[in-house]
């Protein structure tokens, strides 16, 4: 039986136990009554009482039934959206990459072209450039001893 079912039938049991239980608890206005029918008005009301509190029962279990199946496809929603979330962000991750290898190539041609102008440049055959900064000499002499012209 599916959950809704079984929440509708503990729910009319709900219902239909406590309009019995109202229906015979009503006062008559009539002569005194017999103490038996007292006594069987009592016995009813215990077993539609305990008919009320199981119907309540099940009614409480099918709710936490229902409220874990919520929790459950809610989950699997969540993951589901991170799942694409992040096949979206290794994409995205993939692009950047690509583009990084790209600018790194156009950087290194530049470089080699720049290279390639200042070694045939007359402004090479000119004397070194005088530096004032021990390092920054240092880095010159490296760099001419790199290239060979030193």
């Amino acid at each position: 039986m599916a959950l809704s079912q079984r929440l509708e039938r503990a729910v009319k049991d709900m219902v239909d136990s406590f309009y019995t239980i109202i229906k015979s608890s009503q006062v008559s206005t009539g002569e005194a009554e017999n103490q038996s029918q007292d006594q069987n008005v009592v016995e009813l009301h215990e077993v539609l009482s305990s008919q009320l509190l199981s119907a309540a029962q099940a009614a409480l279990s099918v709710i936490q039934e229902l409220r874990c199946q919520d929790l459950i496809r809610s989950a699997e929603e969540q993951q589901r959206t991170v799942s694409e979330r992040e096949a979206s962000l290794m994409q995205g991750v993939v692009g950047v990459e690509q583009e990084l290898q790209s600018v790194k190539h156009e950087m290194s041609a530049t470089l080699q072209e720049m290279q390639r102008h200042y070694y045939s440049s007359a402004y090479r055959a000119q004397a070194p450039p005088s530096f004032t900064h021990p390092s920054l000499r240092s880095l010159y002499q490296l760099s001419m001893d790199a290239s060979g012209a030193g």
